[in-house]
């Protein structure tokens, strides 16, 4: 089963209110589906796009700490500090891997099962 980014539902409403519409209902609703792709264009980049480099800063931080510890000079303290970045790049890792299946699907259903 995939995973909606918790938030998404509540931006999608925000941003969809904020805008106003003009002229008739048609041409309205064309205006805010218009500015709502390229504030989902802006979101996603916000969202997904940074992942790897952040993904990347906690393995570092994680090596860091366990060179520390090789030498057992990481106190009980920074052991448990070790955790905080393990288990955001296990949250990076389920959110890119429900991106890249979504984008899988899309291909899929874009291209065909070629």
């Amino acid at each position: 089963m995939w995973m909606m980014e918790p938030r998404f539902k509540d931006i999608v409403r925000d941003k969809w209110n904020s805008y106003s519409g003009q002229g008739n209902n048609i041409f309205a609703f064309k205006g805010k589906l218009k500015s709502l792709k390229v504030d989902l264009k802006v979101w996603n980049w916000d969202v997904f796009e940074h992942l790897e480099s952040e993904k990347n800063i906690c393995l570092m931080d994680i090596e860091e700490l366990d060179v520390k510890d090789d030498g057992d000079a990481l106190s009980e303290s920074l052991r448990t500090r070790r955790l905080v970045p393990i288990s955001r790049v296990e949250e990076i890792n389920k959110k890119m891997k429900s991106l890249f299946r979504k984008k899988a699907r899309v291909n899929w259903l874009t291209f065909g099962g070629l």
